[in-house]
């Protein structure tokens, strides 16, 4: 059985013009992971996994960051850092799990696709998470830069 896994991630971020951003587009941090194994064939939900990121650039959110991800400063002061996360995110998505396809696609459908499987509305309009949906079972026959275990992890 093939699975997906689909990855959705929050960053830092700031509103300001390039040279005025507190946050520089290059140096925006991950603060947030969620994501969800879904069975290829069926879309139907088989692991959930969500962890907050601390930021280690610009470890102070800035208050643009924190209205448009509702991520609170007290939640990334206290969580992991980046290598943790990603760890916790392979122990409990991808170890001893046959066929899970990691990749990626154009955000704002899988993002949409994120939410509805997890049970929330899609921000996105709805053709966007009907052209989720249907990009998902063609994904094992796209390249690099997804990678394909065949034998699990």
């Amino acid at each position: 059985m093939v699975n997906y896994l689909v990855i959705d991630l929050e960053a830092t971020t700031d509103d300001g013009a390039d040279e005025e951003r507190a946050v520089p587009r290059d140096e925006m941090e991950t603060i947030e992971i969620g994501a969800v194994l879904v069975r290829a064939n069926t879309l139907e939900v088989e692991a959930e996994f969500e962890t907050f990121v601390k930021p280690v650039r610009h470890p102070v959110l800035t208050p643009f960051c924190t209205k448009l991800t509702g991520i609170t400063q007290e939640v990334v002061s206290d969580a992991p850092a980046f290598p943790d996360a990603m760890e916790a995110l392979r122990q409990a998505m991808l170890i001893g799990r046959w066929g899970v396809v990691w990749g990626v696609v154009w955000a704002g459908p899988v993002k949409s696709l994120y939410r509805c499987a997890r049970g929330k509305p899609a921000e996105s309009r709805p053709e966007t998470h009907q052209r989720a949906a249907e990009a998902l079972p063609s994904l094992s026959s796209v390249p690099s830069p997804l990678v394909h275990f065949p034998g699990g992890i």
